[in-house]
């Protein structure tokens, strides 16, 4: 093989090393406008979720919560229920916003996903911050969290 040849097959050796080494997208979810129940006509709110799979390599699932302004201001209660284990609920987040809440994270990390996987939701109470008036709970799409 001559010299041209040997950099061709180290260079294409070096493409195709480059190629499969490259990070996988992550694929976002989000949840179209919802009403919660209880709230006003006005009053929508969303989901999103930093993807719909999580593999074993996963230790969140990281989400916010967007509303379209017409709600006021929103306490949330945000936890990861396993489909078709509704007494089973894994870590929770809490806190108020106005238009988007920050990222927040729920543990993946935990005994139950370790043991098996799950299809599970990202869901979130909600009530009204000034007078604690339950809205409802929303969902987010369905999440496909591989056995940790």
């Amino acid at each position: 093989m001559g010299k041209f040849g040997k950099v061709l097959l180290v260079a294409l050796l070096l493409g195709i090393g480059f190629w499969s080494f490259q990070p996988q997208k992550a694929e976002a979810a989000r949840t179209p406008w919802v009403k919660p129940y209880f709230a006003s006509s006005a009053c929508k709110v969303r989901i999103w979720t930093d993807a719909t799979t999580y593999t074993k390599r996963a230790k969140t699932v990281d989400f916010t919560v967007e509303q379209n302004g017409k709600c006021g201001k929103l306490k949330y209660e945000a936890t990861l229920i396993p489909i078709g284990v509704d007494f089973f609920k894994t870590s929770q987040a809490f806190g108020t916003f106005s238009r988007i809440t920050p990222i927040k994270k729920l543990s993946v990390d935990i005994p139950f996903y370790k043991k098996r996987g799950s299809d599970s939701v990202v869901g979130v109470n909600l009530e009204t911050s000034s007078t604690g008036k339950f809205l409802g709970m929303v969902r987010s799409e369905l999440l496909h969290i591989h056995k940790q």
